[in-house]
């Protein structure tokens, strides 16, 4: 394939690609609300399971505990606790927004959303653990290693 080609196939791909993760995001939303109000309700008993955790790990479903806690977690913090419209979280990775449930409050709401769109994997992950911004740091306190010095204030590799 030629560069050429590749140049005019490259941004439709990439539409295509961003359609279908956002689609995909949409899809994880509904189905935490599903499975919230599933487990809420107790559907399971109604069609025959002994428990829910029987109901995910359905062959029809093929759930994973984890996954089924992780979902419903976040739409009851998100949409029940913090009134959060669905279409506001379509845009942030179900991950990013599990590591904010114990973090996020009205008060910082909008803050924590904004970083978990805009931030890099590794600059959100440090957000988190409440180190500084290497942008901004004077790596005053570093500590060697055997192949690397650290800052301990922002994390940043020197």
């Amino acid at each position: 394939m030629t560069k050429k080609e590749l140049k005019k196939q490259a941004f439709p791909w990439f539409q295509k690609l961003r359609l279908f993760i956002s689609n995909y995001r949409t899809f994880t939303l509904e189905r935490a609300e599903m499975l919230y109000w599933g487990n809420k309700r107790k559907y399971h008993e109604v069609l025959g399971y002994d428990s829910w955790f029987q109901f995910i790990h359905d062959p029809d479903l093929q759930l994973s505990s984890s996954q089924d806690a992780r979902d419903r977690r976040i739409y009851e913090k998100f949409i029940l606790e913090l009134k959060v419209p669905k279409a506001e979280l379509y845009s942030i990775n179900f991950r990013r927004l599990e590591y904010l449930i114990p973090r996020v409050k009205l008060s910082n709401l909008d803050e924590w959303l904004s970083k978990a769109r805009v931030l890099s994997e590794a600059d959100f992950i440090k957000e988190i653990k409440g180190m500084g911004n290497p942008m901004t740091c004077g790596h005053e306190n570093q500590r060697l290693l055997p192949a690397k010095n650290i800052c301990e204030d922002c994390g940043e590799r020197l």
